[in-house]
């Protein structure tokens, strides 16, 4: 070998970036999309929090290698979703939290200190903005793939990396973790996940509260902010979703927000939409009260992930549910 073929002469960042699966994606004000663009090595030159002179979020993301669930694809949903939680008024607006009368309010992004779960997190890009928004605590979720964990724990570690702030307290707050929404006690699992991060941000001294050690007799937490992306066009699994949003979501102010596109090859829209009716009907054993209240916010149109898609998927609607 005289070193002179084509792949000799690339480096590592190139088969990581330019030719690679790592991708950039930045937040934008005036691009619906966000701005995607070639990994090329550099560092985000961005802390990872977001302070009031922060125009845009701008993010590492890894493409899995594995299809299935198609959570190889970055969808339009998810960056819709991430470009909604980078910008905190239009983050406020999505999750329907009121302006705190504090002078000191507008500099606080809604996402600040609030526990965040992920399902069928894919490319996970709502759940790296939630960190970078300095989220308490994020839990991206998705199959239990191998190759589809490690590339979220991945991309939340070089995002911390590239920060420059690869501090203890930085690096504890995210973790991937598999999560099946059909295996009831995979729901106990992500609930210990959160505890077992609340745990550490108290360790680290970032928590002012004091959390005691996990143990049988104290209740497991539930979560702030539960999200997921084009998760709906899995309908047949539409009540299991539901029982783990009642067992996880906070009942005081917990906000789901569920955004998705039509895919008609897989799913009819009549059955996706169905959801909405599924999750107002839902109640608990013994009890004939509702639940759930559920609004539909406003669609919005982004390009669909590849070129040839339709137009109907890079169309993302938005589903707000609080519980009553």
């Amino acid at each position: 070998d005289d070193g002179s073929s084509v792949d000799s002469t690339r480096s590592d960042v190139d088969f990581e970036g330019v030719y690679g699966r790592i991708k950039v994606w930045t937040s934008s004000s005036t691009n619906v999309n966000g701005v995607g663009s070639r990994y090329r090595g550099e560092s985000c030159d961005q802390s990872s929090d977001i302070t009031p002179s922060d125009e845009n979020v701008r993010l590492v993301y890894l493409i899995s290698e594995s299809w299935e669930g198609y959570g190889d694809i970055l969808w339009a949903s998810s960056r819709h979703l991430a470009n909604q939680f980078a910008d905190p008024v239009q983050c406020r607006n999505l999750l329907g939290v009121e302006e705190a009368e504090s002078p000191t309010s507008s500099f606080t992004h809604p996402l600040y200190n609030k526990t965040v779960l992920e399902l069928g997190a894919g490319c996970a890009l709502p759940s790296l903005v939630a960190l970078k928004c300095s989220a308490k605590a994020v839990v991206s979720t998705d199959l239990d793939d191998t190759n589809r964990i490690r590339t979220i724990a991945e991309a939340m570690e070089r995002n911390c990396r590239d920060s420059n702030t690869g501090t203890a307290t930085t690096a504890v707050r995210g973790r991937a973790h598999p999560f099946r929404w059909e295996q009831p006690g995979q729901r106990n699992s992500v609930a210990k996940v959160l505890q077992e991060l609340l745990l550490m941000d108290s360790i680290c001294g970032t928590n002012t509260e004091t959390l005691s050690p996990p143990t049988a007799s104290i209740s497991l937490p539930k979560f702030d902010v539960i999200c997921a992306t084009d998760c709906l066009f899995i309908t047949w699994l539409h009540e299991h979703l539901i029982a783990a949003l009642e067992e996880l979501l906070n009942e005081d102010h917990g906000v789901a927000i569920f955004a998705f596109a039509i895919h008609a090859a897989y799913s009819k829209a009549k059955d996706v939409w169905a959801f909405v009716d599924k999750v107002k009907a839902y109640h608990r054993q013994g009890d004939s009260s509702p639940v759930f209240d559920v609004e539909t916010l406003p669609s919005v149109q982004l390009t669909p992930p590849k070129k040839g898609m339709p137009d109907e998927q890079g169309l993302v609607h938005t589903l707000r549910v609080t519980k009553l």
